[in-house]
């Protein structure tokens, strides 16, 4: 496991180095047709993220939705979610525009203050993780058995979050070093006022990066008076792999990182800064940039070709994120037709999407990321930043989802694995 981690820390540290150095120019570039921000911009931005993380709290509230039930979890515990995501996106929207069509708002805003309302993110993800982190360790020490230290950040995150019982692991997790309730999360599903915070963190991060897009594509337009064909291409897609996320909302209810995965830094900060930023840097490579040569038109045939792996990985993604959540709801739904094949006592899937590959979600989502950075073509390393940072995650994470799962099912994994011997790909990995 050593050299693993070693060699997979190094080829991130390469990857990485290699795709800032050729991304970080562009950005300068990007955003140097516009004018110098004015002193304190960067507290504006901060409020108006909130507000917007606020707005979209109030939304959530009081548009209608189904409410879901979501997969039993560890304790035997089941937690509700009203699922109006895209409601409140369509919402959100509709006002961005309205403000911009009243001249409230310029339509570049995020374009020209870009940077300030990054800085504004990062220190909302950090904020919200160290309340949750002080709520959720007093939590703790008080189901252990033990008072918390009397401090007063220490009362108000634990008066605000009110999360239901089965947040934390109870008393043994009471000596959690600190560092690891940081970074993954001091409770499971944390509340704030009634609101699941990580369920709802999806929302400001979808809806974000939604508004970043349709942000650069009016700078783009104002820029050069019309959408090329890249932009148009790479808007399209996005928007529609945005939507599925939101039509499909309730399957997130199922997924490990709802039933499984603590909600600490790690996910907070994916949500409020890398999902909108980081998924979009294409945008540096599409919008022109004083000092870059613009981008070769978008040949038919290329932009055909990108929309096939887009609709590819969409139909792979979806079909098998949507196969597995309809198995856990119930496990003796046909599966393309057929009765489901099972492993480990009815609780594994071997048939359908989950008899080609253990990990063909992943495969599905490698296919959408390659298409939502093709538009990009030869503009530069960099622009192709979302796929090689999801390449990397996902050969980091189907390796310990098959060590998890060898540790949970014991020799059922392995009767599992004899049946479906493929990690990603049919017939090659």
């Amino acid at each position: 496991m050593v050299p693993w981690a070693i060699g997979y820390a190094a080829l991130w540290a390469i990857a990485g180095g290699a795709v800032a150095a050729d991304a970080l120019p562009r950005l300068s570039a990007a955003l140097g047709a516009t004018p110098p921000l004015p002193n304190g911009v960067v507290g504006t931005a901060a409020a108006a993220v909130c507000a917007y993380v606020v707005g979209l709290v109030a939304l959530g509230a009081a548009l209608p939705g189904p409410v879901v039930t979501g997969t039993r979890l560890a304790d035997g515990s089941r937690l509700t979610y009203k699922c109006n995501g895209l409601a409140v996106a369509a919402v959100t929207v509709a006002v961005a525009v309205g403000a911009v069509s009243a001249g409230v708002l310029p339509g570049d805003l995020l374009v020209t203050h870009y940077l300030a309302v990054l800085t504004a993110a990062n220190g909302l993800a950090v904020a919200l993780t160290v309340y949750l982190v002080v709520g959720g360790r007093v939590r703790r020490r008080l189901a252990a058995g033990r008072p918390p230290r009397p401090t007063a950040a220490a009362t108000s995150a634990a008066v605000g979050s009110t999360a239901p019982p089965p947040t934390h692991g109870g008393g043994s997790d009471a000596e959690r070093p600190l560092w690891l309730d940081v970074v993954l999360g001091a409770e499971l599903n944390p509340h704030i006022a009634g609101v699941d915070v990580k369920f709802f963190s999806y929302r400001p991060a979808m809806i974000g990066w939604l508004l970043l897009n349709l942000s650069f594509a009016y700078a783009h337009v104002a820029r050069t008076g019309s959408l090329s064909a890249r932009m148009g291409l790479y808007q399209a897609l996005s928007a529609i792999y945005i939507i599925d996320y939101f039509l499909h909302e309730a399957a997130m209810t199922s997924t490990w990182d709802i039933i499984a995965e603590r909600f600490g830094l790690m996910l907070i900060w994916g949500d409020y800064v890398f999902i909108p930023f980081g998924f979009s840097v294409q945008l540096w490579y599409l919008l022109p940039a004083v000092g870059f040569a613009p981008l070769p038109p978008l040949h038919p045939a290329v932009g055909t070709a990108i929309a096939a792996l887009f609709v590819g990985g969409m139909v792979t993604f979806r079909g098998a994120n949507s196969q597995k959540h309809a198995f856990r709801v119930d496990p003796k739904r046909l599966v393309w037709g057929r009765p489901p094949v099972t492993a480990a006592a009815g609780r594994l899937l071997a048939s359908g999407w989950w008899g080609l590959a253990r990990h063909i979600n992943y495969t599905g989502d490698l296919a959408v990321a390659a298409a939502l950075v093709a538009p990009v073509g030869a503009g530069g390393a960099g622009g192709y930043f979302y796929f090689v940072y999801l390449l990397l995650l996902v050969v980091h994470r189907e390796r310990r989802d098959d060590r998890r799962c060898a540790a949970k099912y014991e020799r059922d994994w392995a009767d599992y694995c004899r049946r479906v011997p493929w990690h990603m790909v049919p017939g090659v990995y």
